[in-house]
């Protein structure tokens, strides 16, 4: 693999933000029964909801485990992971695919120990028929022999289909939602849009939840998972602190499922 000594502090993680990502990388485990899951898609409904800020924190959560993680960039639109990382890759998954290069000359190390990443060449206009081609899910089979899980940073559902195309071949998609959006029935459709796609809908994580002092959310950091209950304000990554969440109130009325509880 190149190597990349980069100082590794991507989203300034405390320690209760570290809990959160082993909270959801125990869920994701869960959440596959007697399956194992060793792919998944990260999405959104629309953009700046956190997802590839949950991609990386998965992945250094799943490193930290033992698991050999790889993050994949297939944002092809506007790819943020690397510029997350603070790596500038020379060769892309394209090379892979269309220059014979090795997998090891493209996967670049990250400073975070048995975390890899694999980018993407910026600005794709026809991503759709690079995600779909026999080419590329070749190139994931030969990487599931390489890594024990592998994250698919992927663009927004409701924008673009990409995630769909993704979530049909991965072993799991989950959509990151900020609790004070208030495109609930797009997210809504966007989740049936993954359905409809044959994927295996994993649940949803939530970012900047209120949460009540007698509920039973548990706040890990920047993330919530919720059980059942009630009211107090809490933030994500940072305080924005006063209204409701209208995702949130509405989210309780919708039969979706939650990914931290299954249900």
């Amino acid at each position: 693999m190149a190597k990349n000594s980069a100082a590794f502090n991507p989203l300034n993680m405390t320690a209760l933000t570290q809990d959160a990502f082993r909270t959801l990388r125990m869920n994701i485990s869960f959440s596959g029964g007697d399956r194992d899951i060793q792919t998944v898609a990260v999405t959104s409904a629309v953009p700046n909801e956190g997802k590839t800020s949950v991609s990386i924190g998965l992945g250094v959560a799943m490193a930290e485990a033992g698991r050999r993680t790889l993050i994949v960039e297939c944002d092809c639109r506007k790819p943020a992971v690397g510029n997350r990382l603070k790596l500038r890759p020379e060769r892309t998954w394209l090379d892979i695919l269309y220059h014979n290069i090795p997998i090891e000359e493209a996967v670049v190390e990250t400073a975070c120990p048995r975390l890899f990443f694999l980018d993407v060449e910026p600005g794709l206009v026809h991503s759709i028929e690079l995600l779909s081609s026999y080419r590329f899910w070749r190139m994931v089979e030969s990487l599931k022999e390489q890594f024990g899980f592998i994250i698919f940073d992927t663009p927004p559902v409701g924008a673009f289909i990409d995630a769909a195309v993704l979530a049909e071949h991965t072993d799991g998609t989950f959509m990151v939602v900020n609790s004070g959006s208030k495109e609930v029935k797009l997210v809504k459709a966007s989740i049936e849009q993954l359905k409809k796609a044959g994927g295996n809908f994993l649940g949803v994580v939530l970012n900047k939840v209120k949460v009540s002092r007698t509920s039973s959310y548990y706040r890990y950091g920047d993330y919530y998972y919720r059980d059942k209950g009630g009211a107090k304000k809490q933030t994500g990554f940072k305080d924005s602190s006063k209204e409701s969440s209208s995702f949130q109130n509405d989210w309780d009325q919708y039969n979706g499922k939650n990914l931290a509880t299954g249900r």
